[in-house]
């Protein structure tokens, strides 16, 4: 038993007892560097909706800006300048390499949709009414429209810019306006006596008065219908109502003759023609009691049918038996019942009280493109791409097929804008030079009504693109020890305006410097602003005596010459990034430069010079970090 029993103890001491290597595990823990490791990736669509809803954690401290965004992300599954991938990008890293830590790298590619350009200037539209038709004349405003005395040429641009008084050079307007083929009766006598179209969004001179249930007479809309409506159904149910839209008092006491016209739609009246009357009272006060007035009704013979959304034109119904009355009021009367469950809906797009005593007009209707130019609006007639602006006009819906936008002369969420317009302008504008900038206009039909709407198209690898697409970016994160953060690496390639930069410095900051420009080349430093790159040629700066190449070897002054361009870099960087800054979440700011070279062999060569930030602008300062590192 003795035996056993220190058995036992030497095996207990060996579990419990302290290992001799422990200390050097700690020391190796605490030399031990964080793991790194550099990744790609790119984001899925299902990646978005991950990242909305770490946005979304309470662990996170989220903002109500924060969390309408990260809706936004998950529904639209791309970023914008609003909503940018820098800053929640990071959710993501966070959550997926929970390992990787400092110094660790992530080159993420993600969807972008740049911010749409305001082309709300070229998207203007108007519809003329009475009052505006009155400026031109008082008598005109019964009329509601031009007449031959008064034809639209000579003031429609005046009232476009009167309702547009700000809107600058090559705006677009969409006028709807009417002519009538008579002038009005010099008289102040039209055969218009009333007329009320519901085209103002009220329901106009007229009044809803409410008898009995919560819904009422409204102003509505569809299409190029524009109308009073009253329905007893409403969010499924059908209600009881006694409802009365009534006109203003007309006077009829000068007229021998007066008839009065509507056009209305009814539907799911079940044929309870009861339940929708015309009135027409000569006692009713104007604002009491509906019930305490006479009414009698005026029953058309020309009506809707009662189970469809057609408005009908009613025939002239004579109103011989109220000539004479200098008060007449006329009630569209609504009633619906919950018991029987009939509860139409009932639409007036116009009423009119015309008389003979005066000729009747017609009228031609007009919707028509106008833009400004010059300060003056003008028709569009012919358009070209000049102003890299181009109207959408019906040849052109035409043309683009029926079935198709040719079918209704627009585009709509069934025939989208950007199915057709490439090949549009592909054809109208042959001759398009790669970056070229277009803004398209054009009509769109959504929630019942055509409106004009405005693109911008870039012409980009012979395609015409619009520029409001939705493209991929690739951005880079870094680990800074505590989390993931948005890398603020500036990486670009030198164009002409960034040697135009060391051109202009050398012309004005360095001794004599103008002796050694020979147009838009420099050879203090070597930049051209006219070929992009640098001429490191040595014969080039002993021909113009350029100081420091007048003694030394050929190596030295090679040297010389790729010294001077690293300092050039900076010049350039502090020019280009004036308020440029040393570090962006706590990550220093590196340029990544790449210029191109004209070599003494006559040879090409691209480098990249890595330069950091040292100091914050105004007035940066850089520093060299690496380069010249010879692009393979």
């Amino acid at each position: 038993m003795k035996k056993i029993f220190n058995i036992f103890a030497v095996a207990l001491l060996l579990f419990t007892g302290c290992d001799p290597m422990d200390d050097v595990y700690d020391e190796l823990d605490e030399k031990k560097a964080p793991y790194n490791k550099s990744i790609e990736l790119t984001l899925s669509d299902g990646d978005y909706a991950t990242i909305a809803n770490l946005v979304k954690r309470k662990e996170n401290n989220p903002t109500e800006q924060d969390i309408a965004n990260a809706s936004a992300i998950s529904s639209n599954k791309y970023f914008t300048d609003a909503i940018p991938a820098s800053l929640y990008v990071p959710y993501f890293l966070g959550n997926e390499f929970k390992a990787y830590n400092k110094n660790s790298r992530a080159l993420v590619t993600y969807n972008y949709a740049p911010e749409a350009a305001d082309l709300s200037h070229l998207e203007l539209t108007y519809k003329l009414n009475a009052t505006d038709y009155a400026t031109i004349d008082p008598l005109l405003e019964a009329l509601a429209a031009f007449a031959p005395s008064w034809p639209a040429d000579d003031y429609l641009q005046g009232i476009i810019g009167d309702k547009f008084p700000e809107a600058p050079d090559n705006s677009v307007a969409y006028i709807d306006y009417r002519v009538s083929d008579i002038d009005p009766n010099q008289s102040n006598e039209s055969p218009i006596i009333f007329r009320e179209d519901f085209n103002a969004g009220t329901l106009g001179a007229f009044t809803q008065v409410s008898v009995m249930g919560d819904q009422v007479w409204r102003f509505r809309s569809y299409g190029d219908d524009q109308y009073a409506e009253m329905s007893g159904y409403a969010s499924g149910t059908r209600y009881d109502n006694d409802d009365y839209l009534i006109s203003p008092a007309i006077d009829l006491s000068k007229n021998e003759t007066a008839s009065f016209k509507t056009r209305q739609m009814v539907n799911f009246l079940d044929g309870v023609w009861e339940n929708i009357q015309i009135l027409v009272s000569t006692d009713y006060d104007g604002e009491g009691d509906v019930n305490a007035a006479t009414w009698d009704e005026l029953n058309l013979n020309t009506k809707p049918t009662g189970t469809n959304y057609d408005f009908v034109e009613s025939e002239s119904f004579d109103l011989a038996d109220y000539i004479g009355q200098s008060s007449v009021y006329f009630a569209f009367h609504y009633q619906s019942q919950s018991a029987t469950g009939v509860a139409s809906t009932w639409r007036v797009d116009w009423m009119t009280i015309e008389t003979s005593d005066a000729p009747k007009p017609k009228y031609t209707y007009f919707k028509e493109f106008h833009q400004k130019k010059n300060g003056q609006w003008k028709l569009i007639e012919e358009d070209d791409f000049n102003d890299n602006i181009y109207v959408v006009k019906n040849e052109d819906y035409i043309a683009m097929g029926n079935p198709g936008p040719g079918s209704h002369k627009n585009f709509s969420s069934s025939d989208s804008p950007n199915d057709y317009l490439p090949q549009m302008l592909k054809i109208k504008n042959l001759y398009a030079m790669e970056g070229e900038v277009t803004d398209v206009v054009y009509l769109y039909f959504a929630s019942g009504q055509t409106k004009p709407q405005a693109s911008r198209y870039e012409y980009i690898n012979g395609i015409w693109e619009n520029a409001a697409r939705v493209v991929e970016r690739s951005e880079q994160f870094v680990h800074n020890g505590q989390k993931w953060v948005f890398d603020p690496t500036v990486v670009f390639t030198m164009g002409n305006d960034d040697y135009g930069y060391i051109v202009n410095y050398v012309r004005t900051e360095i001794e004599n410097g103008a002796n050694y420009i020979d147009r838009d080349n420099e050879y203090y430093y070597g930049a051209s602003s006219y070929y992009a790159n640098f001429d490191l040629r040595l014969n080039k700066r002993h021909d113009m005596g350029v100081p420091g190449f007048d003694t030394g070897s050929v190596e030295e002054q090679v040297a010389l010459t790729y010294q001077r361009m690293a300092e050039s870099i900076e010049i350039m960087l502090t020019l280009k990034y004036p308020n440029a800054v040393t570090q962006v979440n706590g990550v220093e700011v590196h340029y990544m430069v790449t210029l191109n070279t004209y070599e003494n062999d006559l040879s090409r060569n691209d480098y990249v010079y890595d330069f950091k930030c040292t100091k914050n602008g105004p007035n940066p300062e850089f520093e060299l970090v690496s380069g010249p590192n010879l692009v393979e």
